[in-house]
């Protein structure tokens, strides 16, 4: 199996928030019934943990990887005066979608709110202003898929990769 590192992925996202000033975080993860979500949920608490942030239990859900839901979610999230300075979303659609609700709000990204996610697709460069996201390192997983595959050994085997931070506008980041 070859994958990306989830805890990594997670600390890289935390400690770019903290360096950008945010305080308190809430996370809209993927569907509860995957390993993956259930990983990356974990490891955001912990990272909240490590850097004594503060997050709500109720700030925090699993959920469909859509736009729709990042609008409801952030909809109710932020309508309320106690709520967060950033947000971390499973995936670039329910980033957006919690962009559009935001902008619906009257909040501004990134000055009320840091929104940072996960999958670097193209949506992430297009959008105003543009998302932070973490970039999957893909080539290295075909790379490093294809060489077990070739080596024949018959072991299984378990790589995690580290992925990258794509900063950008949605941090606080300025163009150059």
């Amino acid at each position: 199996m070859v994958s990306i590192d989830e805890s990594a992925s997670m600390e890289l996202i935390m400690r770019h928030l903290v360096e950008r000033g945010s305080h308190a975080v809430a996370y809209m993860a993927g569907k509860e019934v995957s390993f993956e979500s259930a990983e990356l949920f974990t490891m955001f608490h912990t990272q909240v943990r490590s850097y004594r942030l503060v997050s709500h239990t109720d700030w925090n859900q699993f959920g469909e990887r859509t736009v729709q839901r990042g609008y409801d979610c952030s909809m109710r999230l932020f309508s309320k005066d106690n709520r967060p300075d950033a947000l971390v979303c499973a995936d670039d659609a329910v980033a957006f979608g919690a962009m559009v609700a935001l902008h619906t709000l009257g909040l501004r990204v990134p000055e009320d709110v840091r929104i940072v996610s996960f999958d670097d697709s193209p949506l992430a460069a297009t959008t105003m202003p543009t998302l932070t996201s973490v970039h999957p390192p893909f080539e290295q997983i075909v790379s490093e898929s294809l060489r077990l595959i070739a080596s024949e050994t018959g072991m299984p085997a378990h790589i995690s990769l580290p992925p990258q931070l794509m900063i950008r506008e949605s941090t606080g980041y300025a163009k150059a």
